[in-house]
């Protein structure tokens, strides 16, 4: 299959693309489902050890959780009462951090416990630390935590890279 999909014409987009199975494109949008207090459903969901704890993670915040099939689940965030990530789980990968942005849109702030995961070396979460102070948003570390806090009165634009 091709990287690139090319659309020429007038003529309105329709139908479904079914995305192959992907760990990593997963762990980043299931905390999206943060940002709605609608039940979100999410299809082909690959059940890695990284996915179901990020599902999990989900679940501690105060989400329903709904695994109705193999492949599928179901979230819903309106009963979501906390921006804490729970510590165990969020040291053990570094995805963690993907709740950042969807924490800090809901509640003005975020804590993510500082993370490990894979051991395929050093990565860190920098560039995204690095990136949300660029657009404002103030960073502290405390008792293994990074706190990301959403500034009083928000500028409009920033320009992160």
């Amino acid at each position: 299959m091709s990287d690139t999909i090319k659309v020429t014409g007038g003529i309105p987009l329709q139908g479904i693309v079914t995305p192959v199975p992907n760990k990593n494109a997963i762990v980043a949008a299931l905390p999206a489902a943060l940002l709605s207090d609608k039940t979100i459903t999410y299809h082909n969901v690959p059940k890695s050890t990284d996915v179901i704890k990020i599902i999990e993670m989900i679940k501690l915040l105060g989400a329903e959780i709904e695994d109705s099939n193999y492949m599928d689940i179901k979230i819903n965030c309106r009963n979501v009462n906390s921006f804490t990530v729970d510590k165990v789980l969020g040291n053990l990968i570094r995805a963690s951090v993907m709740f950042a942005g969807p924490l800090l849109a809901r509640f003005g702030q975020a804590r993510i416990p500082i993370p490990g995961g894979c051991v395929l070396g050093k990565r860190s979460i920098a560039a995204h630390i690095d990136s949300f102070m660029k657009a404002g948003i103030e960073v502290s570390f405390e008792d293994g935590y990074v706190h990301f806090k959403a500034p009083e009165k928000p500028e409009y634009f920033y320009e992160v890279w």
